[in-house]
């Protein structure tokens, strides 16, 4: 009887405790702006705050499927960095933090939910660039 239950009680709560860790911001809103989103690293000293901006390129724009999320330029402070533009010979921080930006963004916008933007817009573009700001905090 007490393994039925903790078995239930598994069953129920670790689908909540996988999901929690896996929580997508919604980027496709003007209405979200006020909301911050935070990434905790263990290599920020800092609060760094990113600035982006993406192309996304649909596959099916019958079914919004996306075919590539291209990180075109970060924004960290007054420097912008342009995809085209950067150096690979920077240093390592540069390039880590270039890499956390394009692992996070590339991800957040494969997994938004575009049927539901699109349906209110009449017509269809099928290389859309979006934009948002997080914040890299240190643990």
């Amino acid at each position: 009887m007490k393994h039925t239950i903790l078995f239930l009680v598994l069953m129920i709560f670790c689908p909540f405790m996988y999901s929690q860790s896996k929580r997508i911001p919604y980027l496709l809103s003007n209405e979200s702006k006020d909301e911050k989103i935070y990434i905790c690293d263990p290599c920020a000293d800092d609060t760094i705050k990113v600035q982006f901006k993406v192309s996304i390129i649909f596959d099916d724009t019958a079914r919004y499927t996306v075919k590539s999320v291209i990180l075109q330029s970060v924004q960290v402070g007054a420097k912008h960095v342009f995809l085209s533009r950067f150096d690979k010979k920077r240093s390592s921080f540069n390039q880590y933090l270039w890499d956390v930006c394009n692992a996070k963004v590339t991800y957040w916008y494969k997994n938004q939910p575009y049927k539901q933007f699109y349906s209110k817009i009449p017509f269809v573009v099928d290389n859309t660039i979006f934009g948002a700001t997080f914040y890299i905090v240190s643990n």
